[in-house]
């Protein structure tokens, strides 16, 4: 698969070519991306990633959305179901996790940080970490979404709840504010305004 790979610190490690298209263990759901969002830690793992322990060569991409094309029969997933993908993996075993806290897990496991992201053409995650999207909402509007709600709620000092948080972007012809008022309920609406021209990261 063609993929964004990082083989060493800052701009000029930065490469899309090919890479092994990654496996499906039992579990796991694999999706074939089909938007790819730019978050400001894209950017931190390409030219610092202090604190953050990943291995190298490395794809990139925390926010993604795409297609299922692989899942197992009981993970309530089918093929060419339209999802996004929440980017972190929790153990669901450490104290932190078993506190209901689990942004704080162990050993948490994130797409793009620890392991190979969204900045290819598949990923594989655990399959419950594919949540699937209304079919009007679209690739670009999803890909904005995975790891907004979770930031926004530490930022509010609270557990990850039922509570909603949607993306308004002034630069999207139909804003996902639009989208959340019919498919998000008690939604709370954020300004949005890209940090950087894709262009300008690769």
């Amino acid at each position: 698969m063609k993929a964004l790979v990082l083989d060493r610190r800052g701009k000029d490690g930065l490469s899309v070519r090919n890479f092994p298209t990654p496996e499906r263990p039992p579990g796991n759901a694999l999706i074939r991306v089909r938007a790819a969002a730019l978050n400001h830690v894209d950017l931190y793992i390409r030219d610092a990633g202090k604190g953050i322990t990943h291995p190298m060569p490395m794809v990139l991409g925390v926010d993604a959305a795409g297609e299922v094309v692989e899942a197992d029969a009981d993970s309530g997933l089918t093929p060419g179901q339209r999802v996004l993908a929440f980017p972190s993996e929790f153990c669901g075993r450490c104290d932190y996790c078993l506190a209901g806290q689990q942004p704080y897990c162990r050993n948490i496991s994130i797409i793009g940080e620890q392991r190979h992201g969204g900045f290819a053409e598949y990923l594989s995650m655990k399959a419950h970490n594919f949540v699937p999207i209304p079919d009007d909402l679209s690739w670009h509007e999803a890909a904005a979404l995975p790891a907004v709600r979770p930031t926004a709620d530490r930022m509010r000092g609270k557990p990850l709840t039922d509570r909603n948080i949607a993306l308004h972007d002034p630069h999207m012809g139909r804003t996902s504010s639009s989208n959340a008022k019919r498919h998000v309920p008690a939604a709370l609406l954020i300004p949005f305004v890209p940090l950087v021209d894709r262009p300008a990261f690769v």
